[in-house]
């Protein structure tokens, strides 16, 4: 319905693996909730990433809208995935001009 996606922020990975543990699962309350078993964050933290594929889009890169330390330092954050064993390709979703206002 929108591609807004509210939620905590936490101080470290491990806190929000935990916290996501506690938040993830079928709601019946929420209508966009899919009835799928729940992954163990909390234990998949430590998990090698060596060979997961992971999408940059490139439509939210704009240096016309977007500060050039958050584009920085996301892309420290890119490089130390990549250094991890990742996997990153330039990928292509919807313009977020065309997204539901927030």
């Amino acid at each position: 319905m929108s591609l807004d996606c509210p939620g905590p922020i936490c101080k470290t990975a491990e806190d929000c693996s935990i916290l996501l543990d506690l938040l993830a699962g079928y709601d019946i309350h929420d209508a966009t909730s899919l009835k799928e078993q729940k992954n163990d964050f909390h234990k998949n933290l430590s998990k090698d990433i060596h060979g997961i594929t992971i999408g940059l889009p490139k439509e939210y890169f704009d240096k016309s809208k977007v500060q050039k330390e958050v584009i920085e330092n996301v892309m420290k954050a890119v490089k130390e995935l990549e250094k991890l064993g990742a996997k990153i390709v330039d990928i292509s979703l919807m313009n977020p001009k065309y997204a539901i206002a927030v």
